[in-house]
């Protein structure tokens, strides 16, 4: 069957703690991890989202980037990180344009009563975000400023690459050895999109998240789906183990017309008259 679009995790490929002779030498491999997307796009015959460091030939300025490819390997969106990081700062640079939303000509499938739903093709809005693009600016903007949400208005998917993690590099042992609690993490990415729920027309959060551990910190996994649109947020999958796995669901699209307030996980159904994407993060 197809899949209609894949979200991978910031800098998915290599480790996400670098400094700048290390980012130029992940930079590198670029090429290759680009390729592989091509070809992973090409056979599952879908868009491929994914998150990689990228070098600027014309001025040597590298950024956190992710890049989108549609089902015949063709580079169709290319997002540069915005709110850096302080790991980030050792290398790369603030995006150069910004949140921008993107159209993508993904396939959706149509309700067909008893008949098996119809694939077709439309523009669907995305917003790009990497990881600490959903936290204040610098963590000094105010916190109602809420960046990433307001760029997202009138998008249909927030299409979210991450390296979170469950403690700061000056935190105790304590910290940084503490289980990774999955409904706090998910808690606080709702939380920074507060001003998206509850309006019918809202997006639906796309989140892919590293697991693992680097320099003694975690990396909170929790890759998730999460349907903004009804009076509370509606989780339509989501990663508990904290193990590398994949998660699929269809995502539905388009204005929500009957809302009654409930959340379930891992609730693959959309609304019968509702049009929906298929989505592996």
């Amino acid at each position: 069957s197809d899949v209609c679009s894949s979200d991978l995790p910031e800098i998915g490929f290599g480790r996400y703690t670098l400094d700048a002779e290390a980012a130029k030498h992940a930079a590198g491999d670029a090429p290759m991890i680009l390729a592989w997307a091509a070809a992973t796009a090409r056979k599952l015959r879908c868009h491929v989202c994914v998150g990689h460091v990228r070098l600027d030939p014309d001025t040597g300025e590298m950024f956190n980037s992710q890049t989108t490819v549609d089902g015949s390997g063709a580079v169709v969106a290319r997002y540069d990180k915005t709110h850096l990081y302080f790991m980030d700062e050792k290398w790369a640079v603030e995006s150069n344009t910004g949140f921008k939303q993107t159209q993508l000509a993904l396939k959706v499938l149509k309700p067909g009563g008893e008949t098996p739903r119809a694939i077709t093709r439309r523009h669907v809005t995305v917003t790009n975000a990497i990881c600490m693009d959903i936290n204040p600016y610098r963590f000094e903007a105010p916190w109602e400023a809420h960046e990433l949400a307001t760029a997202s208005v009138g998008s249909d998917l927030i299409l979210f690459s991450s390296a979170w993690t469950s403690a700061h590099p000056d935190d105790t042992t304590e910290a940084k050895t503490a289980p990774i609690d999955v409904n706090q993490t998910l808690s606080y990415w709702v939380a920074r999109l507060a001003p998206l729920i509850g309006k019918n027309e809202s997006p639906v959060f796309v989140c892919a998240n590293r697991v693992g551990v680097e320099n003694d910190i975690k990396f909170t996994g929790c890759s998730c789906v999460i349907d903004l649109r009804g009076k509370s947020p509606r989780v339509l999958t989501v990663a508990r183990e904290w193990a590398e796995s994949i998660r699929t669901c269809l995502i539905p699209l388009g204005a929500l017309e009957d809302d009654d307030g409930t959340s379930s996980d891992d609730d693959d159904e959309e609304e019968d008259d509702e049009e929906g994407v298929s989505e592996e993060s």
